[in-house]
């Protein structure tokens, strides 16, 4: 791809800590390169994530994708996604942005009226936006860019970001084939198919400007932590996501 870096360095996926502040009961999970930590003033999740114990970005998620308890299940506590009966069958139980999220990118046949469609992407901008706001005010050099999705669902609020904020966006972030992150199950895996998937594109990249990169939903954070490393590597600045949704069991 023209403009972009050829050859991907080699990141080490033990060198990565994300940690997770939120005042809501903290799922279990298996992945040891994130941890979640209670913090009662977030009504939001905020991140970090560090490489090799240097911060690369922070950012902020909406919320969790679905609702969960942890339980005690044959002597251990583990977490449990929370379902409900409707017309005989069981339902996993979503957050609001969850519900909202899930229509958005899993309806397709058939998808969600257009009008409630845009009424979503209102929500997620006008949110972040405020959190836009105060980065812009902290931070002068400011870019948004955003993880391109087949559902557009980035792609639409990064525009609506743009028209509240009059931030310039930047297409920094290409994406190459690709294993579907979803069958992914290790942060190890996912970062070493993160960085085949993700490369920059640095004809656009400004190396003086931060970016607030833009996505949907955040799986077991390795797509996310790959792409910031490997910012941080061309700008070695600080930079900024903002997600609707974090998946629970990853």
């Amino acid at each position: 791809v023209a403009g972009a870096s050829a050859y991907p360095r080699e990141i080490d996926f033990k060198k990565f800590k994300v940690e997770i502040y939120t005042n809501k009961e903290t799922p279990i999970t298996d992945n040891t390169n994130l941890t979640y930590i209670k913090d009662e003033t977030r009504d939001d999740l905020f991140v970090k994530i560090y490489y090799d114990k240097i911060e690369i970005g922070r950012g902020i998620i909406l919320d969790f994708y679905k609702e969960f308890e942890n339980i005690e299940e044959n002597g251990n506590i583990v977490t449990k996604i929370k379902t409900f009966s409707s017309n005989g069958k069981t339902h996993e139980s979503f957050t609001n942005y969850g519900q909202k999220i899930y229509k958005l990118k899993y309806l397709k046949s058939p998808p969600i009226e257009e009008e409630e469609r845009k009424k979503y992407i209102e929500i997620f901008a006008n949110e972040m936006n405020a959190y836009v706001e105060v980065i812009a005010k902290k931070y002068k050099d400011i870019k948004l860019s955003y993880i391109s999705s087949s559902s557009l669902v980035p792609d639409e609020i990064v525009e609506k970001i743009k028209d509240l904020s009059s931030l310039e966006v930047e297409n920094i972030i290409i994406k190459n084939s690709g294993q579907d992150s979803k069958s992914i199950t290790t942060f190890k895996d996912g970062v070493e198919n993160s960085n085949l998937k993700y490369t920059l594109n640095e004809s656009l990249l400004s190396l003086s400007h931060q970016y607030i990169i833009i996505d949907d939903v955040m799986g077991n954070g390795s797509s996310i932590a790959t792409i910031l490393k490997k910012l941080y590597d061309k700008t070695n600045k600080l930079n900024f996501f903002l997600i609707v949704a974090k998946d629970v069991k990853r």
